[in-house]
């Protein structure tokens, strides 16, 4: 099959194609019956229109599938959208769930291009598409995509930056999945991992390369992450570091970023550097004059190269405060304002046309500014970074939001990583399949209660529900279990505190004096008539048999009883009378000696 662009694949699996399928001889009519919904109205009113009819001229072109909200278009040899000139929007302007997957789209541009023609998209799947930055097209990614929550990259080999680059331009994403892109560790600092990510809530990393948890500490800072998933991966261990430093999130949207600080300095030596160049040109005025040049020509020049550069440096540096304090990354809570237009000189919101302190950079620096101004700023910056810094570490524990934890199928072995999973602060929900940890078990029963014991924060293991009941039989169960040995785990003295020392139960023999078959005496009038054999697993209504057959009388007219022969002296409650003919002998507990006691009653 060739390749063939978005739109193509479109009409090819959604749009009627009658000729072709009378060329198959394969038609099928559909006939839906109800109202035809007014879309005509709608677009009219959209467009102020609400007066108008076909008698005004006015001929309106609904999208070609506007119908559509859910499109699945898998193995279609998709490679480019083909937009029509216009947009999307007289395609499909509707689509709210798109899944692309295992196609031929190689360039994020393509993936831009449909983000920015599909303003309702939420769900976007682009598994299995080798997907590359070959024109940097998310480095200078300028739109917001505001409705896309969830984007799924399985198998695409994205890079983590790119990711990052991608994630700063999806201020709503919830849910990303990277798995398959064998990923060996993830190089982007925390920092800007929270940054990007400030309102995702569950990331799946299934089927890479991790094998330390130092990698995935890396993510710890994203405060709003609920779900991580990394089942798959040859993880040899968890550790929670409580203490893990991570950066302030004022030197993520102020005028402290590295870039920005750089952009202060470059500006700062150009000031310098000029004020040198004039003066190592008067001292060398004589040299100028003999090369046939005057000293007014040359300081022109010089000049005229310093500020170019300079007016250069200041327009990035103005571009990058911009960036910074307008981007809508930097803005959350009460302070998001979709109207909001802030400048280096006065940041205002337009809604409110005050000026809020709470929305200026550290320092502004104006044409005017001097180079002890560019000085003080530098130097009020990297302080007032420092104290936030020092506030943010302590007041951020890491995977603060944390709730839920897949870890199956990794190279989890040791009982101290489960004291790990204790300390992540909001952790309720916990797998842990197929693992190496607790392969000394042979039950599957005894490995979870191990497990259930060594997590009292824990409410779900494996996807089901720990009750209160089995937290604490499990507890005891563990303290039984390491009760001998000579270095038992950490968890084993907490638990000792709590319950006290547990003392193993008696090993009990159910099967103890149970008999196969039974040798009984068959009575009549305090008289042994007969002593017979029999299988204690035969019913009651066999032995009546017995004794229909041996006195030569109807069954229904006997009444049997059974004593024990422990009886030393019997009286009318060892009398057990056998009713039910289905149950068995053994639920008598027969044994040898025993005898049946046959009462003959007519009126039965």
């Amino acid at each position: 099959m060739a390749q063939q662009t978005f739109v193509e694949a479109l009409r090819s699996k959604y749009c009627d194609d009658f000729e072709s399928s009378a060329a198959n001889d394969f038609v099928v009519d559909i006939v839906i019956f109800g109202p035809r919904p007014n879309r005509r109205s709608a677009k009219l009113t959209s467009l102020g229109l609400e007066d108008c009819d076909e008698d005004n001229g006015v001929v309106l072109n609904e999208p070609e599938f506007n119908y559509l909200t859910n499109v699945v278009l898998t193995n279609c040899q998709i490679s480019k959208c083909g937009f029509p000139a216009s947009s999307a929007l007289d395609i499909c302007p509707n689509v709210v769930d798109l899944d692309l997957s295992n196609n031929f789209i190689d360039c994020w541009s393509e993936v831009l291009l449909l983000l920015d023609n599909l303003p309702k998209l939420e769900f976007l799947n682009l598994s299995s598409n080798r997907l590359r930055d070959k024109q940097r097209c998310l480095q200078s990614l300028k739109r917001y995509h505001g409705k896309l929550n969830a984007i799924v990259l399985n198998n695409t080999g994205v890079r983590w930056q790119e990711v990052v680059n991608l994630a700063h331009h999806l201020p709503v994403l919830r849910d990303i999945h990277l798995c398959l892109n064998n990923y060996h560790s993830i190089n982007i600092e925390s920092h800007e991992l929270a940054s990007c990510f400030q309102g995702l809530e569950c990331m799946r990393l299934n089927q890479n390369y991790f094998k330390q948890w130092d990698e995935i500490a890396k993510l710890s800072g994203i405060s709003s992450l609920k779900t991580l998933i990394l089942s798959g991966n040859p993880l040899q261990n968890i550790v929670y570091n409580s203490q893990r430093k991570l950066q302030s999130p004022r030197r993520q949207t102020s005028t402290n970023s590295p870039k920005v600080i750089e952009q202060k300095h470059g500006l700062l030596f150009l000031l310098q550097e000029k004020d040198n160049m004039l003066n190592n040109a008067v001292d060398s005025d004589s040299c100028y004059g003999s090369a046939g040049s005057t000293f007014d020509e040359k300081d022109c020049e010089i000049g005229q190269l310093v500020d170019d550069l300079i007016t250069k440096c200041a327009a990035d540096f103005q571009e990058s405060l911009t960036h910074q304090w307008s981007s809508p990354e930097t803005w959350t809570g009460e302070q998001t304002c979709p109207n909001h237009s802030l400048t280096l000189d006065k940041p205002t919101c337009l809604c409110q046309q005050t000026t809020d302190s709470r929305y200026l950079p550290n320092t502004i620096f104006t044409e005017s500014s001097t180079d002890s101004e560019l000085n003080d700023g530098l130097s009020t910056d990297s302080t007032n970074h420092k104290q936030d810094e020092e506030e943010f570490e302590e007041a951020t524990p890491p995977f603060q939001g944390l709730e839920s934890l897949c870890m199956s199928e990794t190279k989890i072995s040791g009982w101290t990583d489960l004291d790990e999973v204790v300390k992540f602060p909001s952790l309720y929900s916990f797998k842990i399949r197929n693992v190496p940890l607790g392969s000394e078990f042979t039950s599957m029963e005894d490995r979870r209660k191990i497990i259930v014991a060594s997590l009292p924060n824990i409410m779900l293991l494996n996807g089901s529900e720990v009750s209160s009941d089995e937290h604490e039989r499990s507890e005891r169960f563990y303290i039984r279990r390491f009760n001998d040995a000579a270095n038992p785990p950490s968890r084993y003295y907490k638990l000792i505190e709590k319950h006290g020392k547990v003392i193993p139960p008696k090993d009990l023999d159910l099967a103890k004096g149970f008999q196969q078959h039974a040798t009984l005496s068959l009575m009549m009038d305090e008289k042994c008539i007969k002593t017979i054999e029999i299988q204690t697993k035969e019913s009651v209504g066999k032995l009546k048999d017995i004794c229909a057959a041996t006195l030569k009388m109807p069954k229904n007219v006997m009444r049997l009883f059974h004593v024990s022969k422990n009886n030393q002296v019997v009286d009318e409650d060892d009398y057990e009378e056998l009713f039910l003919e289905s149950l068995p002998l053994s639920r008598y507990n027969m044994v040898d000696g025993d005898e049946i006691h046959i009462d003959i009653d007519f009126n039965i």
